[in-house]
């Protein structure tokens, strides 16, 4: 009997405190499904992205007698989503699962991805509950970002979903043949219009190592959906209009305000303001427009997401 094949895509950045212990709540899981569920087996595709610790040398020595398992050394770091379209470059199973290496994705949940994808779903991903533990820095931060990024993608990045998904060989297929080079997963894997499902699962707390989410980090995720539609261009003409017609009703009340009281003088005070708020609008067009440009410029330059230094295979 031919089995389904599922390759399993972790990328890694300096997370070599944790790539055992990852490896091992792995294994285990995996091991668990196929003996659970004789249909199914499994190949490993880990990406060293960049890293500048021992993680590709940590890499390099797992060893599974009972399956493949790709290694990948990026170049450099290329980003999450470079790292993670390297490997599912490399992948030519049935499906493929998107999970983080730093043990905050909790592998356990991969049996419920196969379910659900065995009861014809094409893309299964995993949304995070909120939970007591996290800072409220972090909700506030969390909850303004997907609010952001909700209506920038025009819906294609929907509150709390994470990386760690499952998708099929005809996702993968249609993504890889998308011309972006600006990719953000979580949302451009939406839009083909593939049936998916929403499972909702708990964030597991980092244990080791610490998050590589910096400042540049936090501003390249704030920017990244709006390659995804071109929405706030078209909330552009209609804050032009809004401001014509601010301007029309100010014009209007200046030019009665003379009539009747036969002074063409108004206090600095309120005209001041309005300059302000004129300004601070046309500010935020002028950066919208801007940000569209710049991923104009990248996307011509057509460099790609990711190179590839070495490739090591152990069956």
């Amino acid at each position: 009997m031919n089995k389904y094949l599922i390759s399993i895509v972790v990328p890694f950045f300096n997370e070599e405190e944790v790539v055992d212990s990852f490896f091992k709540r792995l294994t285990e899981s995996i091991n668990k499904c196929e003996k659970d569920d004789s249909e199914i087996k499994f190949e490993l595709i880990f990406v060293d992205n960049g890293s500048t610790d021992n993680t590709f040398d940590i890499l390099s020595n797992l060893n599974d007698e009972s399956r493949n398992i790709k290694i990948i050394k990026l170049i450099r770091n290329f980003g999450i989503d470079g790292g993670l379209k390297a490997g599912l470059s490399h992948s030519q199973s049935d499906a493929i699962i998107l999970i983080h290496g730093d043990l905050q994705d909790n592998p356990d949940e991969i049996f419920s991805l196969i379910k659900y994808w065995k009861q014809g779903y094409k893309q299964v991903v995993i949304k995070y509950k909120p939970t007591k533990r996290e800072n409220l820095l972090r909700k506030i931060g969390s909850y303004f970002y997907y609010k952001w990024a909700t209506f920038a993608s025009n819906g294609l990045i929907m509150s709390g979903v994470s990386d760690f998904r499952l998708i099929s060989k005809e996702v993968l297929n249609t993504y890889l043949q998308l011309p972006e080079s600006i990719n953000l997963l979580r949302g451009i894997l939406v839009w083909p219009g593939y049936t998916y499902k929403i499972h909702e699962s708990e964030k597991s707390q980092r244990i080791y190592g610490k998050s590589k989410l910096d400042i540049p980090t936090i501003i390249k995720y704030f920017k990244l959906p709006i390659s995804l539609s071109p929405r706030l261009l078209y909330v552009i003409p209609a804050i032009s209009i809004l401001l014509f017609l601010f301007g029309s009703l100010f014009i209007t009340v200046t030019f009665f305000y003379w009539i009747f009281s036969g002074n063409l003088i108004i206090e600095i005070e309120p005209r001041l303001t309005i300059l302000i708020i004129i300004t601070m609008l046309t500010s935020i067009m002028l950066g919208v427009v801007a940000a569209y440009l710049g991923i104009i410029f990248e996307e011509i330059k057509r460099r790609p997401n990711f190179i590839v230094e070495q490739v090591i295979n152990k069956s």
